[in-house]
């Protein structure tokens, strides 16, 4: 609330001094904090709004940015065309201007977007580019999400060894010194663990994820709680997992996270046959 409030102040004093690349800079920062409070009309208004300073000013790294950050809020939303062309866009900028952090961020987040869409071989090249730039750029939080993502799609695909050795490496880089980002590959851990039969060390992984803090980014909450969800219907606990699933529907559906909504009702739906 205290970032919000600071953000949203900030912002409007440059606009009322008619500031227009300090409230570029401003909204670059606060439309991530609306991201993680589930606001996202509010940040894609201010992105677009933005979008257009920095094609004004010429400043390529901010548009990048600015493109990659909307790209994946437009595919948690289940917006994917949008997705994939601010994706791209970014991409082609940051190649241009030799940017390996804006070419792996530009790619981080929506290579589920690609499988999701049944295409698995471009959702495994984007997923493996993103992971090459953010090697070369040092870029921790694409080093342990994207990484998570492919062993999930690893795994999915079938190479459920390979997909559990990607997400142990993304949990390893994340325990040395980036812990809030720790629930994520652990979630992931637990579902790459379920694919492949292996219920005991699903359950481990669950119950380390718990232990440590809260959501850092505003992927974690729908993800954990259905690898959570998951774990308690293959243990034969409906209540728990249908209360559970119940208030994340209530939860995504508020946000407009859409790209989450169809496997939390299947799950439900699920849980809700199997309790009669």
């Amino acid at each position: 609330e205290k970032a919000l409030e600071a953000g949203e102040r900030s912002l409007a004093i440059a606009r009322e001094l008619d500031l227009r690349e300090q409230m570029a800079y401003t909204a670059n920062d606060l439309c991530h904090v609306y991201n993680r409070t589930g606001q996202y009309g509010k940040s894609h208004e201010i992105l677009e709004e933005t979008r257009s300073v920095w094609r004004e000013l010429g400043n390529l790294p901010m548009l990048a940015d600015n493109l990659a950050t909307a790209s994946y809020v437009h595919a948690f939303c289940g917006e994917y065309d949008a997705a994939a062309e601010y994706s791209q866009e970014a991409l082609r900028i940051g190649q241009s201007i030799s940017n390996a952090w804006g070419c792996s961020y530009s790619q981080a987040m929506v290579g589920p977007m690609y499988f999701d869409r049944g295409n698995p071989d471009l959702a495994m090249e984007t997923m493996k580019s993103s992971l090459s730039y953010a090697q070369e750029a040092g870029f921790v939080v694409a080093l342990v999400y994207t990484r998570s993502n492919l062993g999930m799609v690893l795994a999915e695909l079938g190479d459920t060894e390979q997909g559990i050795a990607a997400v142990q490496e993304a949990i390893q880089i994340a325990r040395n010194g980036r812990l809030q980002l720790l629930r994520y590959p652990l979630s992931q851990l637990a579902e790459v663990q379920m694919l492949a039969g292996n219920p005991d060390a699903a359950a481990a992984a669950i119950a380390e994820m718990k232990s440590h803090p809260g959501p850092f980014h505003m992927v974690q909450p729908p993800v954990v709680t259905l690898a959570e969800c998951r774990l308690a219907l293959l243990q034969g606990d409906t209540t728990e997992s249908g209360r559970l699933l119940e208030q994340r529907l209530a939860d995504l559906r508020g946000y407009g996270m859409k790209a989450y909504i169809p496997e939390t009702l299947y799950l439900l739906a699920q849980a809700r046959r199997e309790a009669g």
